[in-house]
């Protein structure tokens, strides 16, 4: 992605756009978590690597799609592997959340990581 950005300008926003038409589609269907999944990384990454450079866009498409999965999957719990799946892989960069690992290894040696 890193280089399709660098090298074709309009990438970035083409890549956002079919993101945001694939995860405005909420449907619980077992194909759809794991799809569900890999978007909301592939989304978060790209908005922690700057390869999505509409920040204001992005991170609302991140916003409003994880508001729909905490909302509307109360009950069944379907999409709770994809979320787990962002917050281990994102979590720390975009939501400040530290692994428990970090965390141990900080209090361990004295040290203060940057956030």
């Amino acid at each position: 992605c890193s280089l399709l950005h660098r090298r074709y300008s309009d990438f970035s926003g083409l890549l956002l756009r079919s993101l945001q038409q694939s995860l405005t589609n909420f449907a619980a269907k077992e194909d759809k978590v794991s799809r569900m999944r890999i978007e909301l990384r592939l989304l978060g990454q790209c908005l922690v690597l700057g390869i999505i450079t509409e920040q204001k866009e992005g991170f609302t498409l991140l916003h409003n799609t994880i508001n729909n999965i905490v909302h509307n999957d109360k009950e069944k719990l379907e999409y709770l592997p994809a979320m787990v799946s962002f917050v281990k892989h994102c979590g720390e960069d975009i939501l400040g959340v530290m692994s428990s690992k970090n965390r141990e290894l900080q209090e361990q040696y004295d040290l203060k990581l940057p956030m």
